[in-house]
């Protein structure tokens, strides 16, 4: 009986560090969208997010409890996710925010540097 216990009990610790794990990926894949500034790029990003979620916990499932889905598996990756955002997403946000802002800042920076060069060896214009 203790052996179905640990086995129970990893695999509700399995499901919650996936929880968490998928709740920084949400959060990862809600700023790419916002750099690329394309509307379609969201919705890619929010079926990829899916995939690999779906992907993951089934993975789970499969290798961690034998294919038999139990509702401490589900349980424990809800309980993940809520940790993760009652917890870290705050601080990883602002820090996905700001490595937003310095990307945006690069960006700027490196197409004023191509249009010096650009500029610096384009010919003469005029009579």
């Amino acid at each position: 009986m203790e052996i179905v216990l640990l086995d129970q009990t990893r695999t509700f610790i399995f499901a919650c560090f996936l929880g968490i794990c998928m709740g920084l990926l949400y959060d990862i894949f809600d700023v790419f969208p916002r750099i690329v500034c394309r509307r379609y790029i969201r919705a890619l990003c929010d079926i990829l997010y899916c995939i690999i979620f779906m992907m993951c916990f089934t993975a789970l499932v499969i290798f961690s409890a034998g294919g038999v889905l139990r509702w401490y598996i589900l349980g424990g990756a809800l309980i993940g996710l809520a940790l993760y955002f009652l917890g870290a997403a705050f601080y990883v946000r602002a820090f996905l925010c700001a490595a937003e802002e310095c990307f945006v800042i690069f960006v700027k920076l490196v197409r004023k540097v191509l249009c010096f060069i650009e500029n610096l060896f384009s010919g003469p214009t005029g009579n």
